[in-house]
């Protein structure tokens, strides 16, 4: 990382050092990892936050800082400087990464391995037919469904999607 002071004035040094940096990053990273660390770290540079905080900033300070912030360094810092003037919801935020921090490292892996896989899996044509029939459905503010024997799953799959009751009738032959 190269980080570049720009003075207030080029005409007149004498004012001194603005508040305005260029940053250059150079490195091989995932671009997730380097967006997750930039939407953390550019607030907590910038020490200017004009909204309100609270909660929520909590879980998005964590989710982002997922698999990073626990073990930086400055992580105290960082979340400090995250959430201004907030010192309870810091102390939350910062027990909250020493407990994702002591976590058992070979489950978090299992489990986000698990989780990968899950993402991964294709869709299948049967879970594209029914979105589509979702999809026409809700087009038409269908208020009830008839299912004729299109299979149990794919039923339970339309309930799940829609809040009209939908009817299913298997037939025999």
């Amino acid at each position: 990382m190269l980080a570049q002071h720009h003075p207030l004035d080029e005409k007149f040094p004498e004012w001194g050092e603005g508040p305005y940096y260029s940053v250059t990053l150079a490195g091989t990273f995932r671009l997730q990892d380097l967006l997750n660390h930039l939407y953390v770290l550019v607030p907590v540079l910038d020490a200017e936050k004009h909204y309100w905080i609270g909660h929520d900033e909590v879980e998005k300070l964590l989710r982002k800082g997922e698999g990073w912030l626990g073990s930086h360094p400055h992580k105290e810092t960082i979340v400090k400087r995250y959430l201004p003037r907030q010192g309870q919801v810091a102390r939350e935020a910062l027990a909250r990464l020493t407990e994702e921090d002591n976590l058992d490292p070979d489950a978090t892996e299992e489990a986000h391995a698990e989780q990968e896989t899950m993402m991964e899996e294709p869709i299948r044509l049967w879970q594209q037919r029914v979105g589509a029939v979702v999809a026409v459905l809700r087009s038409a503010e269908a208020k009830r469904v008839l299912d004729l024997g299109c299979g149990v799953r794919q039923t339970q799959e339309l309930k799940l999607r829609l809040s009209s009751p939908v009817c299913h009738l298997h037939h025999f032959w």
